[in-house]
């Protein structure tokens, strides 16, 4: 009886979890320390989902700002900062400036550069939020990529549970943001 107890509860973790697929790299003997100022540049939208890109910044903002542990310079302040007076992504940005350029305009050490990859909800029997994010983390002096991560997660709706893009959303930023202090010393 308790092992069919087990079992339940183990497939309603799994499903309420969700399926999940991820990829990192840190470089090796790299502090958190050594991040100093992070400058946020707004997430790409690589998607068809309007304003994804947009969500996901400012998800992932909180999720930092949550955390305690980063010195942040947000997407409204680098716009400011560099004269932009609407809304420009990430791969925009760095069109027009090289790292070293961005660094020393917004007095950031490091940029964390993000695309929104996936959006969407996925057809089936019940609709699935699909949430995928790609980030990386430059040096602004030298550009040399120190942390690099990508995850895809799809929620798996079960009885009354069907998620939403939102929280998937969450989830994808507090498990990156959890990744990366983790892989950081």
């Amino acid at each position: 009886m308790k092992l069919k107890i087990g079992v339940y509860i183990l497939f309603v973790l799994f499903l309420y979890n969700g399926c999940q697929y991820s990829r990192q790299f840190a470089k090796p003997d790299t502090y958190c320390t050594q991040l100093g100022t992070i400058a946020v540049l707004p997430f790409d939208n690589r998607t068809t989902y309007p304003q994804a890109g947009a969500i996901a910044t400012d998800l992932f903002i909180t999720e930092m700002l949550s955390k305690g542990s980063f010195d942040m310079v947000s997407p409204a302040e680098v716009n400011e900062r560099l004269g932009i007076h609407h809304w420009q992504e990430a791969s925009d940005i760095l069109s027009q400036h090289t790292p070293q350029q961005l660094g020393s305009a917004i007095y950031a050490d490091t940029l964390l550069i993000g695309a929104v990859t996936e959006y969407y909800y996925k057809k089936g029997l019940r609709d699935s939020p699909v949430v995928g994010l790609d980030l990386k983390i430059v040096v602004a002096d030298t550009g040399e990529t120190i942390w690099a991560a990508s995850i895809t997660r799809e929620a798996i709706p079960f009885f009354f549970y069907k998620g939403s893009l939102n929280e998937t959303t969450q989830k994808v930023c507090r498990q990156l943001v959890t990744d990366l202090k983790n892989s950081l010393k």
